[in-house]
């Protein structure tokens, strides 16, 4: 259990933390902290707290605190009685077995792949009696912590700052509580979110926060303190669900809700900038670099990003030269593979600069390329190259068009679409089997471009395209087709008209998401064309926002990963927002 426990409180100890005070916080951030110092850490702001608190209106939320660090205590007794009694050499092939199959040698992801093996390792009936009793004494006691910081986040009595205190006991206590099933946890935390936003207290911090007017002059450093502790609740919750790997929808996360609009405490950058003194990063929700320490790099002159069926991030990046490295990451960043592809070369095309227009990934994880090039009679040759996971040519075929498209997206049961429009004719959608047979040819007359392209096969193969029809002030739509091209349906979507913003359809919906780089905007439409939730982000502080339209796709989560570029060092990187 050691790995679960300290993961979750790292990712929980920042709400009990005073990080201008105590060294061993700064540690912390670095990961250079033992179990022994978190657990005193932990304890000493226990302890700090409670002398801090004074009176009978606050009973109910010392006696919280006071069953928590109770709850603490048989939690690292459970802990030690384990690491005391030897692991069976079978639990450690189960935890190292799935990591040497899938992951590689990361550190990163044995961590996680242990910490979700421990939480499974919980639920089993086998385990020393020593240890079972301390775990169900600290559930018991963790139990009694929930139930009196409750009752104290309830008490209308308390002062705000308290309240909120009592919520981030109720919210620690309810996860170290179900320790044998955190995503039963989590589940009961979020609606603890939706207590906590819908407080008065916090709507009207947030209301002053956001309209800057006179008030705003008066209790600024109480203020932005009720606000900070908002940010880090909903953060530290999301910590968590990536720790045990939640596929929970990020756009279902609760928000603040103001009337005309809804603020998203987790990412809009209008209250997560009261973070931003203590940790400048923090209105990204991750960042992971491109290139490794010690990797050879090269000239990153194009790169696209696609996610496969597992969820991991899937990056083809191009130097201008012909070269091709195609990056794997999983879901927390960690490099799975670095591959260099040789492309098809022929007589005919020995001295075409081939370009790379779109990636897409199979249910195989095979990678599918849609290049261009020119050809002899001055117009262009667009292939599909297909590679399996291990950079090995597979297959080649050409488009068979005279056209200008640079979508492509593989169905579940291995068809390849790929868009197309030429000259004076409208869109269409191109349907080739895995072996380059041309089954299908869907004709959108009506449609100027097509944007992106997928397909939802849990729902009778339909195909999803995201287009702009040839009138200009026309915003883009989402049409609906079978496989056999029969028109099915038609959204509208009052995106930006003025070509600032980029759209693409969340997975496997006929939701749309759209960036809008100029205003820094993140907006989600859902499939009535309604905008459902808006969030200010700072995308200026990418490079590649002043070159071309950065390149991002959604995660299975619905979080946006993009590619770019630090302003600061000029670093590639993944950014998580």
């Amino acid at each position: 259990m050691s790995s679960l426990l300290e993961a979750i409180l790292k990712a929980t100890v920042g709400l009990l933390v005073n990080k201008g005070r105590n060294v061993a916080a700064e540690k912390l951030k670095e990961g250079d902290v033992t179990n022994e110092q978190l657990c005193n850490l932990i304890v000493s702001e226990l302890d700090d707290i409670k002398s801090k608190l004074d009176g009978i209106a606050r009973n109910d939320l010392l006696t919280s605190i006071s069953f928590f660090k109770e709850g603490l205590f048989y939690l690292y007794k459970q802990k030690t009685n384990e690491e005391d009694g030897n692991m069976t050499q079978q639990k450690e092939e189960r935890a190292a077995k799935p990591l040497r199959q899938e992951l590689g040698s990361s550190e990163a992801s044995v961590k996680t792949v242990s910490v979700v093996e421990e939480m499974r390792s919980l639920q089993l009936t086998d385990r020393d009696n020593s240890s079972a009793r301390a775990l169900n004494a600290a559930k018991y006691t963790l139990k009694q912590a929930r139930e009196k910081a409750t009752e104290a986040f309830n008490n209308e009595a308390l002062s705000t700052s308290d309240r909120i205190l009592a919520m981030q006991y109720r919210i620690m206590a309810t996860i170290l509580e179900k320790l044998d099933c955190v995503p039963d946890a989590l589940a009961t935390c979020r609606l603890c979110l939706e207590e906590l936003h819908s407080m008065p207290a916090v709507m009207k911090s947030l209301d002053i926060h956001l309209q800057q007017g006179f008030k705003s002059r008066f209790n600024k450093a109480e203020r932005e303190d009720t606000i900070r502790s908002v940010c880090r609740m909903n953060r530290a919750i999301f910590h968590i669900a990536e720790i045990v790997e939640e596929d929970s929808d990020i756009s279902l996360w609760p928000c603040i809700d103001r009337g005309e609009d809804k603020v998203d405490p987790l990412r809009d950058v209008r209250v997560t900038q009261t973070i931003e003194k203590e940790d400048p990063q923090y209105f990204l929700l991750k960042t992971w670099p491109f290139f490794q320490v010690g990797e050879e790099t090269m000239e990153v002159t194009g790169w696209l990003i696609t996610k496969n069926s597992k969820g991991q991030f899937m990056i083809a990046a191009t130097d201008g030269t012909g070269r091709v490295l195609i990056k794997l990451f999983d879901r927390h960043g960690n490099l799975l593979r670095s591959l260099r592809l040789k492309l098809p070369v022929t007589e005919s095309n020995a001295y075409s600069l081939r370009r790379i227009k779109g990636i897409a990934s199979d249910r195989a994880n095979n990678v599918f390329l849609l290049t261009r090039m020119p050809n002899a009679v001055g117009g262009f040759r667009k292939t599909v190259i297909v590679f399996d996971q291990y950079a090995n040519f597979k297959r080649e075929f050409d488009v068979n068009r005279d056209s200008f498209g640079s979508c492509i997206a593989v169905s579940d049961d291995g068809k390849v679409f790929v868009s197309s429009f030429g000259r004076n004719k409208g869109g269409c959608v191109l349907v080739y089997s895995f072996n380059g047979v041309l089954l299908n040819s869907i004709d959108m007359m009506k449609l100027a471009s097509i944007r992106e392209i997928t397909s939802i096969d849990s729902e009778g193969g339909k195909i999803v395209v995201l287009g702009n029809d040839f009138n200009a002030f026309t915003p883009p739509s989402v049409y609906q087709f079978s496989e056999q091209g029969n028109f099915l349906s038609r959204y509208c979507y009052n995106v930006s008209l003025i070509g600032t913003g980029h759209i693409c359809l969340l997975h496997k919906t006929e939701h749309v998401l759209e960036l809008d780089f100029l205003k820094e905007n993140l907006f989600l439409y859902n499939k009535d064309g309604m905008v459902v939730r808006e969030i200010k982000l700072k995308l200026s502080a990418f490079n590649d926002l002043d070159d071309e339209e950065p390149e991002f796709t959604v995660t299975m989560q619905g979080l946006v990963a993009m590619l770019a570029t630090d302003k600061r060092t000029g670093k590639k990187m993944i950014v998580i927002l």
